[in-house]
């Protein structure tokens, strides 16, 4: 049960692969860089009730910024194929 029932935004989960990152650290890296895009960008999200996991599949090192784009392609993404949906 949600600690705050009226709460809007999905739940979240971030994954990452012991095989493209081998060292704890590099993989804590990217999922803090994941939530922290996730944070800056969830305006973006208008559909609610959603659970979502990110698994990051591509080219390493990457940047903050890249990541935001990216989260706000796939926000973009979700609400127009669940605003067709309804």
């Amino acid at each position: 049960m949600p600690l705050h029932p009226k709460q809007t935004w999905p739940q979240v989960a971030f994954v990452t692969s012991r095989r493209q990152l081998r060292l704890a650290v590099q993989r804590n890296r990217l999922r803090r860089l994941m939530r922290e895009a996730f944070r800056l960008e969830r305006h973006h999200l208008h559909t609610p009730g959603l659970a979502l996991v990110f698994r990051f599949v591509g080219p390493l090192p990457v940047s903050l910024h890249t990541l935001r784009s990216l989260m706000r392609i796939i926000f973009e993404h979700i609400d127009s194929n669940c605003n067709r949906e309804s």
